[in-house]
C-alpha cells in the first residue's frame, strides 16, 4: 500500500516538530547534533504507535465487515426463497447473481445498483449495516483484489453450488431441532429395528405440528381420539397456546432487532477487553518467596439462646 498524502502531511509536520524541539531545547550549535538524534529517535516511536493504532482499527473493521455481509448475504437468500420459493431454481440464480454484482458498491455508498439489482436495498429503505460502526457505513472502498476476494466469497453462499446445497431454505438451528427431536424418540443408546422408521416418523410429525397437536392426530389416527371433555385435552391446548406464542414471538421484527443489539452490544464490549488486555494477578506463587497469610476466622458467639446472668 502506498502512502497517502495524510502520511506526507504527517511527515512534514514530524519534521517541522523535530526543528522546533531543536531550537527550543539546545542552546548551543555543539548539542543540536546530539539532540536531534534523540528527538528523531522519539518521533519514529510516535509515528510506529499512530501505525500500529491504525492498524488495529483497520483489522477491526474488517472484522465487523465479514460478520456484516454474512449477515447480509443470509438476508439476500431468504428474501430470494420468500419471493422465487423452492422451485423457481432459474430466477433464484439470477437474482443472486444481480446481488452479488451490487452489494460491493453497496457497502462503498453507491446504491444506483440497489434498485435494481438487491432484493432487501431497495428504493426507499436501504439496508442499514448495523455490525459496522457509523464513521465506515457507506465508505468502504474495496479495489480490484478486494472485489475479486469478495466474489469468491459470496459464491460460496449466492453461488449456483451454494443455492442448491441450501434449496430448502433450512439452517443449522432447524436441523438440530430435528436431531433433539429424533434422540428423544429413538436414544442413540437403545437400539430398536423393528420401529426405528415408525419412531422417526413420530418425531418428525411432533416437529412440524406441535407436540400437543401432533399426540391429538395420533391418537384420531390410531382410532382411539381423546374426549371433548378430557383433562389432557385442556393440557394439550395449553402446550399448543405457549408453542405458537414461543414461534409467534421469535418471528416478531422488534424480538429480531433486540438480537441484533445485544450481538453489537458484544462486538463493543469484546473491543473494549481487547483494548484492556489481559489481567495479570500480582500475588507471588505459593512455593515462591512471601505469600500472604491467611486470614483468621472471627468465632461468632450465638446469644439468642444464651439466659442472661445478673
Amino acid at each position: 500500500m502506498r502512502p497517502g498524502p495524510a502520511f506526507n502531511r504527517r511527515k512534514e509536520a514530524d519534521k517541522k516538530t523535530v526543528d522546533w524541539i531543536i531550537e527550543e531545547v539546545s542552546g548551543r550549535d555543539g548539542e543540536r547534533e546530539a539532540r536531534r538524534g534523540l528527538v528523531k529517535e522519539a518521533i519514529d516511536a510516535m509515528s510506529l504507535f499512530y501505525r500500529y493504532k491504525k492498524l488495529a482499527a483497520k483489522n477491526k473493521v474488517k472484522y465487523r465487515f465479514a460478520v456484516e455481509v454474512a449477515r447480509r448475504l443470509e438476508a439476500e437468500h431468504s428474501k430470494g426463497l420468500e419471493r422465487f420459493g423452492t422451485r423457481r431454481r432459474v430466477e433464484m440464480e439470477r437474482a443472486m447473481e444481480r446481488a452479488m454484482e451490487a452489494i460491493p458498491s453497496c457497502y462503498g455508498g453507491d446504491h444506483s445498483l440497489c434498485k435494481t439489482h438487491s432484493l432487501v436495498c431497495r428504493h426507499p429503505k436501504t439496508w442499514k449495516p448495523s455490525s459496522l460502526s457509523k464513521p465506515t457505513r457507506g465508505n468502504i472502498k474495496l479495489n480490484a483484489s478486494d472485489r475479486k476476494e469478495l466474489h469468491a466469497i459470496m459464491q460460496h453462499r449466492l453461488g449456483k453450488t451454494g443455492l442448491e446445497k441450501t434449496r430448502k431454505g433450512t439452517n443449522s438451528n432447524k436441523c438440530e431441532s430435528v436431531n433433539r427431536r429424533i434422540s428423544k424418540s429413538q436414544p442413540k443408546n437403545l437400539t430398536r429395528s423393528r420401529t426405528l422408521a415408525g419412531r422417526l416418523a413420530s418425531a418428525i410429525h411432533s416437529s412440524n405440528n406441535g407436540v400437543g397437536l401432533s399426540i391429538a392426530m395420533k391418537r384420531y389416527a390410531a382410532g382411539i381420539p381423546l374426549s371433548k371433555h378430557s383433562p389432557t385435552v385442556r393440557v394439550l391446548q395449553k402446550m399448543m397456546k405457549r408453542q405458537r406464542y414461543k414461534r409467534a414471538y421469535k418471528k416478531e421484527e422488534g424480538t429480531k432487532t433486540r438480537a441484533r443489539m445485544n450481538v453489537v452490544k458484544k462486538f463493543n464490549a469484546y473491543d473494549e477487553t481487547r483494548e484492556q488486555g489481559t489481567y495479570k494477578s500480582t500475588e507471588e506463587d505459593a512455593g515462591k518467596g512471601r505469600r500472604r497469610s491467611a486470614r483468621r476466622r472471627v468465632p461468632r458467639v450465638n446469644t439468642d439462646h444464651m439466659s442472661l446472668i445478673v
